[in-house]
Parts: structure tokens; C-alpha cells; sequence
């Protein structure tokens, strides 16, 4: 569950993603609130995002040294871990709401809107969940 919508933890989240994908995991990801936010189109994917208040001392020096690594932003690497094995995106359909969103109004990697109710039914059997 992806309930945040900082830079800082969309980029962690976008890493161990990354990583679950390389070791041949299959992985769902269900948007919540600020989350889904994120995904925008008009806004998510292109840097605009705040840094959590736990790591804004660091934000500034870390955007640095990501760009002087030249390290991809943590939609870039969603879409690479997408092009890369299963990793299927869900948004929470109560956040659309809240936020008056429809499924067009978020970035390509978004596959669908579904309720909290189906996504904890489909993911019950899941070896590992984690919240961020």
C-alpha cells in the first residue's frame, strides 16, 4: 500500500520495488490518499512533489547528488520495474473520489480504480505487504 505521496518515499518505495522485480516477485501497488495524488498527470511524476517533514534536512542535498548521479525519478523506475516483470498499479477508489479524479487523470502506470475491499481480497495471499 502506497499511502504517501512525498518525493523521499515514493523514491524508496520505487526502489524496493525495483528490487522485488528483479528477483522475480510479482507486485501489486494500491494507491491511497495522498498516493494517488501523487500520480497525477499534471503533476506527480515531474519532481513537484513535497520531501516528508522526517527528511526535509536532507531533501535538498540528496535531490542533488540523485541528479549528479544522473539516477532516474521514482516514476521513471516504477516504469522501468513495470517493463520489467508484473507490477500492476491500483488506485484507491474512495481517493479518486476525494480527490476527483478519473483513471484519465492519472500518469499511464495506473492500470485501474478498485475499493479497498477487492484490493485486500486479491493481496490476501501475499507473502509480504508493506505500508508506506
Amino acid at each position: 500500500m502506497l499511502f504517501s505521496g512525498s518525493a523521499d518515499k515514493l523514491l524508496g518505495a520505487s526502489i524496493l520495488i525495483g528490487g522485488t522485480v528483479g528477483m522475480d516477485f510479482d507486485v501489486d501497488i494500491f494507491l491511497q490518499m495522498r498516493g494517488v495524488h501523487a500520480f497525477r498527470k499534471d503533476g506527480g511524476g515531474n519532481g513537484g512533489l513535497p520531501i516528508s517533514k522526517e527528511f526535509e534536512t536532507y531533501g535538498p542535498a540528496v535531490k542533488q547528488r540523485l541528479q549528479e548521479l544522473k539516477m532516474p525519478t521514482w516514476l521513471e523506475m516504477l516504469r522501468e520495474a513495470k517493463g520489467s516483470g508484473t507490477v500492476r498499479v491500483h488506485a484507491c477508489s474512495t481517493a479518486m473520489q476525494l480527490w476527483g479524479l478519473g483513471k484519465e487523470d492519472l500518469v499511464d502506470i495506473v492500470d485501474d480504480v478498485m475499493g479497498a475491499g477487492e484490493f485486500m481480497e486479491r493481496s490476501k495471499d501475499a507473502k509480504e505487504t508493506y505500508f508506506i
